[in-house]
């Protein structure tokens, strides 16, 4: 396929685009620039040079007529684990790996999937995410020797997550923020429900909601990572997932301390 120098900047910012959508959805560094050279060489491209890290991107194309083009992109955007549009952007690099369509029409598809997920906001986008969240809060307030009582009550803290999670979560400049103000907020409000209702307990309804914020597969990713070659994308979603662990657990001791002040 022969293209334009138009198409060859517009194929290099989608490839961008692409590459950024697919860290923040959580897909391994590996399977990043995999994808993003397979399309670069779909449509005619000599030798594709793709590096990527949790926090930036770049790439390099290099044509048969002997030029080439660079450019670099700074992700502070914060990541997080979207299956859904993982798959709609899997599905789009293997037709596009079989079948490249024009570069222009490539663009249009990519910038589709990133309106799409921009609009699918508010509680009857996420549906799923609510239901899930609040099966397995519940689920895991009465693993760890909670009673009825505390699974429900878990599940319904588990609602104030999601809703901060869709709400103030954009607001925050990094996950270690976010983390903090959530963990403090909720942990804040069951101290309280708990002194304020006998017979709840506070420990099983906090390990319940405590689970749908610890990064456990921010921390598997890392590993993940690692093993696959990609060490120092690896060690820097190592020392996220760290870092978010110390911020929830900041907020959740900052929480109990103030209710303990407060109430008892």
């Amino acid at each position: 396929m022969i293209l334009t120098e138009k198409d060859r900047n517009n194929l290099i910012h989608s490839l961008l685009l692409m590459g950024e959508a697919l860290t923040q959805c959580g897909a391994e560094i590996f399977r990043v620039e995999d994808t993003l050279n397979r399309i670069g060489y779909a449509y005619g491209v000599k030798e594709m040079n793709v590096f990527v890290i949790t926090s930036g991107m770049v790439i390099t194309m290099d044509y048969a007529d002997g030029s080439s083009i660079t450019e670099t992109r700074r992700m502070r955007g914060i990541t997080g684990n979207d299956f859904e549009e993982l798959e709609s952007i899997n599905e789009l690099s293997r037709e596009i790996c079989l079948n490249p369509v024009p570069v222009a029409e490539f663009a249009e598809r990519m910038d589709a999937i990133l309106r799409r997920k921009a609009q699918a906001k508010g509680f009857k986008a996420a549906r799923g995410v609510i239901a899930g969240s609040a099966l397995a809060a519940g689920a895991f307030a009465l693993f760890f020797g909670g009673d009825v009582a505390d699974g429900i009550a878990a599940a319904i803290f588990s609602l104030l997550i999601v809703w901060m999670q869709m709400k103030v979560a954009p607001a925050c400049m990094t996950r270690e923020v976010f983390e903090f103000i959530c963990s403090f907020a909720v942990f804040l409000l069951i101290g309280v429900t708990c002194r304020l209702v006998p017979g709840l307990a506070q420990d099983k309804i906090m390990i319940g909601d405590i689970m749908l914020l610890v990064p456990g597969v921010a921390f598997t990713n890392s590993i993940r990572d690692i093993l696959l070659g990609d060490t120092l994308s690896g060690i820097l979603r190592f020392i996220e997932a760290m870092l978010l662990t110390g911020a929830l657990a900041a907020g959740a001791i900052a929480a109990m301390w103030l209710v303990a002040g407060i109430v008892g």
